[in-house]
């Protein structure tokens, strides 16, 4: 019987306006900064990282296929391998057609003024 080593894993905590939006162990994730992507594994530790808006994304232990979330921007807090995510606004990718429809519908309105 072969076993396999376990892969390092670590918790990450999105927020949005201090309610979990998503809570779970991964095994990497990639958030947008001003100075570019920054990619997270296991082994790094960052205390404290400006998030810029973009697409965050995640690998989760148990998924076959990462996970998005959309970010207008926060702070990224790192520590004892739990990163916590405190975002101004986050929302699901399979949200995504109804917030570009809402963006949509917000740019036309102003607009036309």
């Amino acid at each position: 019987m072969h076993s396999f080593p376990e892969r390092a894993t670590f918790r990450v905590t999105l927020k949005h306006i201090n309610r979990a939006v998503y809570s779970g162990n991964i095994e990497r994730m990639i958030f947008p900064t001003s100075t570019g992507d920054l990619d997270i594994g296991p082994d790094h530790c960052t205390l404290f990282q400006v998030v810029t808006p973009g697409w965050i994304k995640l690998w989760p232990v148990q998924e076959v296929t990462s996970l998005e979330f959309l970010s207008t921007g926060g702070v990224l807090e790192i520590l004892h391998n739990h990163a916590i995510l405190d975002a101004f606004h986050l929302v699901e990718a399979h949200q995504r057609p109804q917030v570009e429809s809402l963006l949509k519908t917000l740019h036309n309105f102003y607009h036309d003024f």
